[in-house]
């Protein structure tokens, strides 16, 4: 593929800006969403390797928001009464859009606060098992000599 502008052949320098601008995306917030796509069920393989709690958390991260901004009313098929139906969802969405919008942003919150607390807890455990762990082999080794 060429790309011409003004008759000049820009391939090279396009393509690399295009490549760049391409990689920027890609190493940022949505290549970690995508990859933590996957379904609950894929976990299974994650408690065999025993990386259960790190991934599942990836995952509880990738999936904290409530985003209903993607969402349609959905069509009613074809013909007079349909479209008054559809007309009508449309209208009740807008009206009642921005009750929704606050609910979401309050249950968005509530989804972060609490995600955030599993994490410190989760870390505060870890820091207590880790310390319990190095305590016991100071002991261990005391008891050795």
């Amino acid at each position: 593929m060429e790309i011409k502008i003004n008759g000049n052949d820009r391939t090279a320098e396009i393509g690399r800006q295009l490549t760049e601008a391409s990689a920027r995306r890609s190493a940022g917030k949505y290549e970690e969403l995508a990859a933590c796509e996957n379904p609950v069920l894929g976990l299974a393989g994650s408690a065999r390797k025993g990386t259960l709690p790190d991934d599942h958390m990836k995952l509880l991260r990738a999936r904290l928001e409530v985003d209903s901004s993607l969402f349609a009313v959905p069509s009613a098929g074809s013909g007079l009464l349909a479209g008054l139906k559809r007309w009508l969802r449309g209208f009740l969405w807008t009206l009642l859009s921005y009750q929704h919008n606050w609910f979401a942003f309050r249950q968005n919150a509530v989804n972060t606060q609490l995600y955030y607390l599993m994490e410190f807890e989760r870390a505060e455990y870890l820091r207590k098992i880790n310390d319990l762990e190095q305590r016991l082999r100071m002991l261990e080794n005391k008891d050795e000599k």
